[in-house]
């Protein structure tokens, strides 16, 4: 009996230390996915934060290259014919001038955040919007997903992730959610006409913003709209 209680003794020790190797492995394994979802999530803000800076510097290489081009051939700067097309529409058309934001990966977000203080008088930040952004493109994939080429990032659900980080830059599908998650109409601004985004309800208050094609060395960007004064 001594002998048999010794093997159950000895049993019992096994299976408590086999447990606790288990456990230890177990609690190790998901510390490592949570890093692991970190550092994905951290090369995901390299990978946009890199993409924005190719972008902008091939951006500016093929502007030097046809300015120089332009000016061979005796044309006129493109950069001032888009400023003075867009000037003039923005007088005749709501008597608006332009409230410049950074140029600085966010500048949808921002001018949008600003068109929210100006005409509904709410204190939000562009990161806020873009989480707000963000969270209506993965609760709607089956809006958004077909008109969106997401191979670069991986998935649908890694693209509303990048959405979120800064130096991603915006464009026709944020601004889609944006009137959508804000209930507003939001008219933007070009050169050559404007273009409305319409949430699917009735809505009480318009946001304003210019885009800018060739005007900013960086390339494409957005600005805030505000009355003259």
């Amino acid at each position: 009996n001594k002998e048999r209680k010794k093997e159950i003794q000895k049993e019992i020790q096994r299976i408590e230390e086999d447990a606790t190797v288990e456990q230890v492995t177990q609690d190790h394994n998901e510390e490592q996915q949570v890093k692991d979802a970190e550092d994905a999530e951290r090369r995901l803000a390299v990978l946009a934060k890199k993409k924005e800076k190719e972008a902008a510097r091939s951006a500016e290489l093929e502007r030097i290259r046809q300015d120089a081009i332009d000016n061979l051939a005796g044309k006129p700067d493109e950069r001032e014919l888009e400023r003075v097309k867009l000037e003039e529409r923005l007088e005749q058309e709501d008597d608006l001038m332009i409230h410049e934001v950074p140029a600085d990966g966010s500048c949808l977000f921002a001018s949008i955040a600003h068109q929210l203080l100006v005409v509904l008088n709410l204190d939000i930040k562009a990161e806020q919007v873009r989480l707000r952004v963000s969270e209506y493109l993965a609760l709607h994939a089956d809006h958004y997903e077909p008109f969106i080429d997401y191979t670069e990032y991986g998935s649908y659900g890694d693209y509303c992730q990048a959405v979120t980080q800064k130096g991603f830059w915006g464009g026709d599908v944020e601004l889609d959610a944006a009137c959508r998650v804000y209930q507003v109409l939001i008219k933007v601004y070009k050169a050559d006409g404007v273009i409305e985004f319409k949430p699917d309800t009735d809505y009480d208050h318009i946001l304003r913003v210019s885009f800018h094609q060739s005007l900013y060395t960086l390339g494409a960007h957005y600005n805030s709209l505000i009355k003259r004064a």
